[in-house]
């Protein structure tokens, strides 16, 4: 079970950094015979699990170093964390590090489930004629225009439609896929397609699916 402890001021430096100052709560979970100490903070919409202490020593003189050994070795501390029922589908972890160069305070590089979806790449297929007509027909507000799957979002202010974009950018990011979309004060305009294969696929769905939810649909 997780209980509340409080972390540093040398801690909160880095998270500040990395979590965009929003800190929510600090957690320790015992793994196995670890005591490992997270905090969990919100920016833009996306949820980070920031590890401040109890990981083993970590070799490598580089970042990229030390994330290829905490993935081949330390993976296990990674799925406890991020997996439910602690985390969920949506959460980013990040581990914090000692610095290994003069001129950094701390080290610190992500390890979350783009992982895994890097890893276990999803397929990408073009949608039939009517597979595109199921999709239309089951996304609320969305539109065939051009060959695209389109809709227009409004808003309440600006502040609103980037905060929607943002969320909705981490998705683009982790299925590696990307919208094509106009902002205009209040207004978002969304139009999927996925230029290699012609038409719309099986990432346009998703992303389209994940618009709606972040728009509260």
């Amino acid at each position: 079970m997780f209980q509340p402890k409080c972390v540093d001021n040398a801690s909160l430096s880095a998270l500040d950094l990395l979590s965009g100052r929003n800190i929510l709560l600090a957690h320790s979970v015992m793994a196995k015979d670890t005591l490992i100490t997270t905090v969990d903070s919100h920016t833009a919409g996306e949820p980070t699990r920031v590890i401040t202490e109890g990981l083993p020593t970590i070799p490598g003189d580089t970042i990229g170093e030390q994330m290829a050994y905490f993935r081949e070795n330390l993976d296990h501390i990674r799925t406890a964390l991020i997996h439910e029922p602690r985390g969920n589908r949506h959460l980013v972890g990040a581990v914090v590090l000692p610095s290994n160069r003069p001129d950094a305070d701390f080290g610190a590089f992500y390890a979350d489930r783009a992982e895994e979806e890097n890893m276990l790449k999803q397929k990408v297929e073009k949608l039939t004629d009517d597979q595109v007509r199921q999709e239309i027909d089951s996304l609320a507000r969305w539109e065939l225009r051009d060959g695209k799957f389109h809709r227009e979002f409004k808003f309440e202010n600006f502040i609103d439609a980037f905060g929607f974009m943002t969320k909705l950018a981490f998705v683009a990011e982790r299925i590696d896929h990307h919208p094509e979309w106009q902002n205009v004060y209040n207004r978002v305009s969304i139009s999927l397609t996925t230029h290699d294969l012609g038409g719309p696929s099986n990432l346009d769905v998703e992303l389209a699916r994940a618009a709606n939810l972040y728009f509260g649909e």
